[in-house]
């Protein structure tokens, strides 16, 4: 899982894993989609300046 924080004055939110995938490509690839999708989303201003945290579950799948 990936949690998304942030702390007031903070510019960017922290992105970090709560629980490996056991795959570190996998993990990887998690944390930059996210990154990304905070990068392009617009934080509502209620949001704004405020500590908050999000746990989101992305779920990828190996193929063989």
């Amino acid at each position: 899982m990936v949690v998304v924080s942030t702390v007031a004055g903070m510019p960017v939110p922290q992105v970090s894993l709560s629980n490996s995938s056991g795959y570190e490509l996998l993990d990887r690839e998690a944390l930059e989609l996210v990154a990304q999708a905070i990068n392009t989303a617009a934080l509502p201003e209620s949001l704004r300046n405020r500590p908050f945290a999000l746990t989101l579950p992305i779920h990828y799948r190996l193929d063989d």
